[in-house]
């Protein structure tokens, strides 16, 4: 996922400056899962993803869907945003 911050953004709690970012997730067993804001804008996948180019990294405690959402789905609400899979959801706050 690609993002365009015209202004300075909180992430968790954590500053993120304004930018293009890649967004990407590293999925745990259960718990929280590694969000990662990366400022390498324009990659497809994480076939050239650096862990020097990150931004941010911050970890994201998981919910349980109430049912199972077959299909990948991020949700944008009023404090931040949400990507929905199978029966997890991954909210992440932003300010």
């Amino acid at each position: 996922m690609k993002n365009t911050l015209d202004k300075d953004i909180t992430v968790q709690c954590k500053k993120l400056p304004s930018g293009k970012y890649s967004f990407f997730l590293i999925p745990k067993e259960s718990g929280t899962w590694t969000a990662i804001f990366n400022k390498e804008a324009k990659q497809w996948g994480a076939y050239k993803y650096e862990q020097a180019k990150d931004a941010l990294h911050i970890e994201v405690k998981t919910k349980t869907l109430p049912a199972k959402q077959e299909t990948l789905v991020y949700k944008i609400n009023k404090n931040g945003f949400s990507m929905d899979w199978d029966q997890i959801s991954v909210p992440v706050e932003i300010k």
